[in-house]
């Protein structure tokens, strides 16, 4: 079977990382091969070509935004009508 090298752009436990594989051509074909590949791993992305030393990969977060701070809307209460 023909294959190619990908940029794989997954995650694990909210570290994201970018690896080097190589894998068969076709969207299907190529996400079923990573899985495989790389079991324990959530795919994020596969990229075409050999990127992993040049990719910038940034961790999800690891807990929910603080959603509970009113920022009081997006004017400030201060501003002159028609402002």
């Amino acid at each position: 079977m023909f294959t190619r090298p990908f940029t794989a752009i997954c995650q694990k436990s909210g570290e994201t990382k970018a690896l080097q594989i190589s894998i068969p051509d076709g969207k299907e074909k190529a996400l079923e091969a990573a899985k495989e590949l790389l079991p324990d791993q959530k795919i994020i992305a596969l990229i075409p070509g050999q990127h992993a030393p040049n990719v910038y990969t940034y961790d999800a977060q690891s807990g929910k935004d603080n959603v509970s701070v009113d920022t009081g809307g997006p004017w400030p209460d201060n501003c002159v009508p028609g402002f």
